[in-house]
C-alpha cells in the first residue's frame, strides 16, 4: 500500500457549526420530482410519452443499463445483479435488442446525440457481446458525428480487447470507478482494485484515443481520512484525468441492506466527510482543475469547465453535460427515461423485465408525468445545482410567472442560508457562494414542493447532504 501524504492542502473555510446545522437528509436531485414521489406507471404511459418524443425533431440520448457484476461492492447504491456464471447474458441482450425495436417503433427515425453504457459492469460482457449491442443501437438510432458515446468500465474485468473493440465502434469516452486508490479502504468495501490495475486501464484508454476519461472517487467510506482523498486526487492528477467526480457515499441501508456491513468499521461523521471532500477539492483546484457544480472537477480546457463558466451547464441521469436538454431514453433493467415530459422507470427485477419485453410491451413500472409546476421547479433546481446561479428573468420568461410572488415562501426560507453566507440574493438572481457549494442541495430544497408534504419525514428517504 502506498504511504499517505502528511501534507494536506490548505483547508477551505466552512465553519464547523455550519456543517452541524445543515447536514441533514436531502435529495441529490438527479430528478425532480424525486424518485420517492413517483407513482405506478404502465406500458400505456410509456407509449404516450414516447409518442411525444416522436413529435419532437430533436435528436435523443440513450442510457443502456447493463446490470451484471461479479461481486457486490459494499458501498454500492446501484441496481445490480451478481452473476457467478454467464447463463443470463444471452437472454438479457436479446431483451435489450427487442426493447430497442419497441422504442424505435414509437419514436421513429431519430439521430443519437448521446449514448452511455452504465451498470452494473458493462465490461462484464464480452467484446463480441458489446459489439452486437452497439450494432443494434446504431442501426436503430445512427449517432451524430459529434455524439458523446461513453461507457463505464471496471478495471478488474476490462481488457485491451474490450477497449480496442469499443473504440473501433465509435466509443469516445470512458468513466472509470476507483472510489479510493488505497488498498485498506478497498479491502473494507470489498472493492479490491489495485492502483496499478486502475492506472493500466487508464493508460490503455489514452493510448487507444478515448479523448475524455473520467475517474469516480468517493468520500465518507470507513477507514477513509482526508489524507486518503488527497492521495486519490493526486493520483488522478498524475494520470491526467479529464474529469473527476468526487461523490459522497450515500449510506442508505434501509434501501441497500448490504451496506449495513460497513457499519462494523464505523461510518465517518459529517465533519470528517467535509474534511475528506475538501482535501480532494483543494488538491484538484491547486493543480488547475475547476470545480463544476457541487461535486465534479474538470480541467480548465474541458468543455464542462467552459459551460460552467458561461452558466450553460446542464444535467441529466448521465451526469453533467454541455448538451442542450433533450429526451433521454433508458433501456434495460431499472433504467430510467426522462422523455416526453415524464420520468419512466423499468422493472427492477429481471423476471418482471423479461416478462414485459418478451411480450412486446414496455417494462415501465414507476415514474411521473410532470405538471407545469413540476417543470418550473425542476428548472429552478437544475440551475442551482448545475450553475450555482439562478436568473429570475429567465424563469419568468419561460414560465410566465413573477418570480418573487410565486416563490415568496421559498425566498423567505432561504433567509438563514443567506445570513450564513451560503447564498447571495439580488433583485434579479440567486447565486450560491464558494462557501455554499457544499450545501447546494440545501439551497435547492426549499424549492421542492414535495419535501414539506405530510408524512415525508416519517421514514428514511434520502442520504445526508454533507
Amino acid at each position: 500500500m502506498t504511504s499517505l501524504p502528511s501534507d494536506l492542502p490548505q483547508s477551505h473555510d466552512v465553519p464547523h457549526d455550519l456543517i452541524a446545522r445543515y447536514d441533514r437528509p436531502g435529495p441529490r436531485y438527479t430528478s425532480y420530482p424525486t424518485a420517492p414521489e413517483w407513482i405506478d406507471l404502465t406500458h400505456d404511459d410509456a407509449t404516450a410519452a414516447l409518442s411525444r418524443v416522436a413529435a419532437d425533431p430533436r435528436p435523443i440520448s440513450l442510457y443502456v443499463h447493463l446490470p451484471f457484476c461479479e461481486r457486490m461492492c459494499l458501498f454500492c447504491g446501484c441496481n445490480v445483479v451478481v452473476l457467478k456464471s454467464r447463463d443470463k447474458v444471452a437472454r438479457y441482450l436479446a431483451a435489450l435488442t427487442r426493447e430497442i425495436a419497441l422504442v424505435q417503433s414509437i419514436v421513429g427515425d431519430k439521430k443519437l446525440v448521446q449514448l452511455h453504457l452504465g451498470g452494473g459492469t458493462p465490461t462484464f460482457f464480452t467484446p463480441d457481446e458489446l459489439e452486437r449491442l452497439g450494432a443494434a443501437i446504431f442501426a436503430a438510432f445512427p449517432p451524430l458525428p459529434d455524439a458523446e458515446i461513453g461507457v463505464e468500465v471496471d478495471p478488474m474485468v476490462t481488457t485491451r480487447a474490450h477497449l480496442t473493440r469499443l473504440r473501433g465502434l465509435g466509443w469516445n469516452r470512458l468513466s472509470m470507478g476507483v472510489q479510493d486508490f488505497q488498498d485498506d479502504v478497498q479491502e473494507v468495501t470489498d472493492r479490491r482494485q489495485p492502483d496499478q490495475k486502475s492506472a493500466a486501464i487508464f493508460t490503455l484508454g489514452r493510448e487507444l484515443g478515448f479523448h475524455s476519461i473520467n475517474v469516480d472517487l468517493m468520500y465518507g467510506l470507513p477507514k477513509q481520512t482526508a489524507a486518503h482523498l488527497a492521495h486519490s486526487a493526486r493520483r488522478c492528477i498524475e494520470l491526467g484525468a479529464d474529469r473527476i467526480a468526487v461523490f459522497g457515499y450515500a449510506h442508505v441501508p434501509w434501501m441497500k441492506p448490504h451496506q449495513k456491513k460497513l457499519e462494523a468499521h464505523g461510518i465517518p461523521t459529517a465533519e470528517d466527510r467535509w474534511r475528506m471532500f475538501n482535501a480532494a477539492r483543494s488538491t484538484l483546484m491547486s493543480a488547475g482543475y475547476q470545480a463544476i457544480g457541487f461535486d465534479h472537477f474538470a480541467k480548465a480546457t474541458d468543455e464542462l469547465a467552459r459551460a460552467f463558466g458561461a452558466r450553460k451547464l446542464n444535467r441529466n441521469f448521465q451526469g453533467y453535460t454541455v448538451l442542450e436538454p433533450t429526451h433521454l431514453i433508458g433501456l434495460g433493467l431499472s433504467a430510467i427515461s426522462d422523455a416526453g415530459g415524464a420520468f419512466l422507470q423499468n422493472a427492477k427485477k429481471l423476471p418482471d423485465y423479461y416478462r414485459a419485453i418478451e411480450a412486446g410491451r414496455f417494462a415501465t413500472e414507476k415514474g411521473r408525468v410532470l405538471t407545469h409546476e413540476d417543470h418550473l421547479r425542476r428548472t429552478v433546481i437544475i440551475e442551482l445545482m448545475c450553475n450555482l446561479y439562478l436568473d429570475f428573468a429567465m424563469v419568468e420568461k419561460r414560465f410566465g410567472i413573477e418570480f418573487g410572488a410565486h416563490f415568496a415562501n421559498e425566498l423567505s426560507a432561504l433567509a438563514p442560508l443567506i445570513a450564513d453566507g451560503l447564498v447571495v440574493q439580488t433583485p434579479h438572481s440567486l447565486e450560491i457562494t464558494e462557501r455554499g457549494r457544499v450545501f447546494a442541495r440545501n439551497v435547492a430544497m426549499p424549492f421542492d414542493a414535495y419535501l414539506a408534504r405530510a408524512g415525508a419525514a416519517d421514514k428514511p428517504r434520502f442520504s445526508r447532504t454533507v
